[in-house]
């Protein structure tokens, strides 16, 4: 299983995209506050510029009506109108200026920093006539004013404002008009946004519930139900779930256990109807196929009295390269290392001094991969069950686990059938011997020809060319 397809990684991928989801709502809705702090101070400017602008002509109108006729009072009003007209003349200055230069001062805001302003192609416009009509009424104010800082014109300068400043209120009320409708434009999208956005973040979520549903939920009740049936003995039925991740895995497990635990049920079974050897070998073979490689099969007997090894009985799907009953030349501690310690032997990986005859027939019968499992006896015959498989590298750990703990069953099995096997030789010899016991000089010329034939084969076993043959 690939690292993206686990289960594991889909629900971390799946909190990684809703934690992304709610921390960019989130800074969007930051980022929101920001905007809109800055548009308050930016319409809050734009008032200040439409009080001043109707305070000027207000004051001057005013000043017309009640302009002073001796010298004291123009002292007076010098002090106090010419004082506050150059007041709200710097003021709109700094103000229209930090507009034209789209970047609002710290000391026109109140603000911690400085506001950088992006406006739209309407609002730069209006932005540019109400900046030119300033500049001119700007000009003309002066011009009234006189050159003389002493002594202004401040009649001259009122009547100047009354004339012109109707301009520059509409002006004013225009550009506070734009940026106010720049404003609900920009709050309209952020709500668009903010409404997409939740959209979007419960259409992801129905999406990802769905697929949780189909990969995790739906899947889980499937296997509740195949565990509920397994458990009430059906063996048979089965997890169809075709899924890459985890639970896949462990549906495929599940199948492959209730698998073993059947051809294990039916191994044990027929293993005690079996009537000679040969079956028992034949069973083992075509059970164990259903769960891992098997080419070739043979059960090794060893007496404890001896160091000599026989082939009792083989089953293999392979050539013909041995005789049921003799004698093999095996490697002790190749055999002793793989049987005490449950491994598996890549036969064509042994060193020259560890090849056999034994290992060479396997070899040459195409068989790469060999596992030793040794068996429980009752008698003091010591027995070995060899698994060989065409495959290289063929047995893998778990597979050696699962005939460890079968060796119980199979050794019962083994013994019994051999058992059986004697007994019924042995009735056999028995009957035999009963129908020759009618004719005494038969019956002991078929004894005496016994005993000739195992004094001779005694002999003819010294002999390395017939070693492998006689037991």
């Amino acid at each position: 299983m690939k690292w993206y397809q686990s289960l594991k990684t889909h629900i971390a991928s799946a909190l990684i995209l809703q934690l992304f989801l709610v921390v960019a709502m989130a800074s969007f809705s930051v980022y929101e506050l920001s905007l809109r702090k800055h548009d308050y101070a930016i319409l809050n400017l734009v008032g200040q510029l439409r009080i001043m602008a109707q305070n000027l002509v207000t004051q001057s109108q005013h000043y017309k009506k009640v302009a002073p006729r001796d010298y004291e009072s123009y002292q007076r009003d010098l002090h106090l109108y010419h004082k506050d007209l150059q007041k709200q003349l710097k003021n709109y200055t700094a103000i229209i200026t930090a507009f034209q230069q789209r970047t609002l001062p710290t000391e026109l805001t109140g603000q911690d920093r400085v506001i950088n302003c992006n406006w739209g192609a309407s609002s730069i416009q209006q932005l540019n006539k109400t900046t030119k009509n300033w500049a001119n009424f700007n000009d003309g104010l002066k011009v009234a004013i006189g050159d003389n800082a002493q002594e202004p014109r401040l009649e001259y300068a009122a009547e100047f404002i009354v004339n012109n400043g109707g301009e520059l209120v509409r002006r004013t009320d225009k550009l506070a008009q734009v940026f106010q409708t720049m404003m609900e434009v920009k709050l309209d999208n952020i709500s668009r946004f903010n409404t997409a956005s939740i959209v979007v973040f419960v259409i992801i979520n129905f999406i990802l519930l769905i697929i949780f549903y189909r990969t995790v939920f739906q899947p889980l009740d499937v296997a509740k139900l195949a565990f509920k049936k397994v458990a009430n003995g059906n063996l048979q039925d089965k997890i169809n779930i075709k899924s890459t991740n985890e639970i896949g895995v462990l549906s495929e497990s599940f199948n492959q256990l209730t698998q073993r635990l059947s051809s294990i049920f039916r191994l044990t079974e027929r293993i005690h109807q079996a009537n000679n050897l040969d079956e028992s070998l034949a069973f083992i073979h075509d059970e164990f196929k259903l769960f891992l490689p098997i080419d070739w099969i043979g059960l090794i007997r060893c007496s404890p009295n001896s160091d000599a090894f026989f082939l009792e009985r083989i089953y293999s799907d392979v050539g013909d390269e041995f005789v049921e009953s003799e004698k093999i030349d095996i490697n002790k501690s190749v055999l002793y290392e793989a049987s005490n310690n449950n491994l598996s032997i890549n036969l064509n990986a042994l060193e020259k001094e560890n090849i056999s005859s034994f290992i060479t027939k396997l070899k040459r019968c195409n068989l790469s991969s060999m596992l030793v499992l040794p068996m429980d006896s009752l008698n003091n015959d010591a027995m070995i069950l060899v698994i060989a498989a065409i495959e290289e590298n063929a047995y893998q750990q778990h597979h050696m686990e699962l005939l460890k703990n079968l060796t119980t069953q199979l050794s019962h099995g083994i013994e019994k059938t051999i058992g059986m096997e004697g007994l019924m030789i042995s009735a056999i010899e028995g009957l035999a011997k009963l129908a020759e016991s009618r004719d005494p000089e038969t019956g002991g010329h078929l004894v005496r020809m016994s005993m000739y034939s195992a004094i001779i084969a005694e002999q003819l076993s010294k002999d390395s060319k017939y070693a492998e043959l006689i037991n």
